[in-house]
């Protein structure tokens, strides 16, 4: 029992640091976050793939993947993002984008960090429906 108490505080403290909108981390996102982990943690083949994801090549990043996708791109920015923040390299890429590539299109949401669909919602849903009917006619 103490473990789990222990992880709940430490992932919920984690959460807070990442996200902007404190009332997002609550305890569905917590349990929801516990259950999932739980149950993969469960599956036969879970520890080799988080130890190959973690240890493994890296793959293409977006400086090499981004000129080959010619469909409609939206990019939603947290502007207090503090793992890729706007002004350090993929941030500045990104910044970038639409000037170079015509399908991109780039909002930033101010006063959100890592997780904008968590974090705040209303505000993603706000410039992705317009966009997406926008450019699908929906």
């Amino acid at each position: 029992m103490c473990i789990h108490w222990c992880f709940r505080e430490t992932l919920g403290n984690v959460l807070l640091s990442i996200y902007a909108n404190k009332e997002s981390v609550d305890e569905t996102l917590v349990e929801v976050l516990i259950f999932s982990t739980y149950i993969a943690c469960n599956e036969e083949g879970v520890l080799d793939a988080f130890v190959s994801i973690v240890t493994g090549p890296p793959g293409p990043n977006p400086v090499q993947l981004m000129p080959t996708i010619f469909i409609p791109v939206l990019v939603l920015w947290g502007d207090k993002d503090p793992f890729t923040p706007l002004d350090g390299p993929v941030g500045k890429y990104f910044s970038s984008l639409p000037s170079k590539l015509s399908n991109v299109k780039l909002i930033v949401l101010e006063g959100v960090r890592h997780c904008p669909h968590d974090d705040r919602p209303e505000l993603v849903h706000e410039n992705m429906l317009p966009w997406l009917a926008e450019t699908f006619n929906f």
